[in-house]
């Protein structure tokens, strides 16, 4: 249902992309320009079991495409491949990682965090896209605490006893 859709959606942003926001923030910000911060979102549903129901691009999907993996062997390999039709994002994205790792920096087309808070984004309609999701993140980092240290804790404890009686 579009509920469903949209509960997974917002659990989403709130456990993944929005901390991952708030990190890659926290760091460009910490080093400036002596130390570049990127961020990327995996955007394809993969065409394997691993993508089939719900079909979404969950944590860790993305995977096999940074290691460009067809063959992928083990007890749940079944689950973990890469399709022929997947293969140019495999390509793309291995591409992308091998770069990083030889230059300390991804390819050029993979702007900074800090250039317009820009993500990059593998799969989907993807490549460079500033302030991915900034409306949503900015009301998840308004509506709740940002560290969930015992302060934090304390807060999100009280928020959710007056929401859940």
């Amino acid at each position: 249902t579009k509920w469903d859709w949209a509960a997974r959606h917002m659990g989403a942003d709130y456990c993944m992309l929005c901390p991952a926001r708030r990190s890659v923030a926290a760091v460009a910000a910490a080093h400036g320009a002596s130390s570049a911060a990127y961020a990327y979102l995996f955007a394809h549903a993969p065409d394997g079991p691993s993508g089939a129901y719900p079909h979404l691009a969950h944590h860790a999907s993305e995977i096999p495409f940074v290691f460009d993996d067809e063959t992928a062997v083990g007890p749940d390999a079944a689950a973990f491949h890469i399709s022929a039709r997947e293969r140019p994002l495999a390509q793309l994205i291995a591409g992308a990682w091998a770069h990083f790792a030889k230059f300390g920096r991804p390819p050029p087309t993979w702007p900074e965090y800090a250039h317009n808070q820009s993500w990059m984004v593998f799969g989907g309609d993807g490549g460079a896209k500033p302030r991915l999701r900034s409306a949503r993140c900015d009301l998840w980092d308004r509506a709740t605490p940002t560290h969930m240290g015992p302060a934090g804790l304390a807060a999100a404890s009280r928020a959710l006893r007056v929401a859940f009686p």
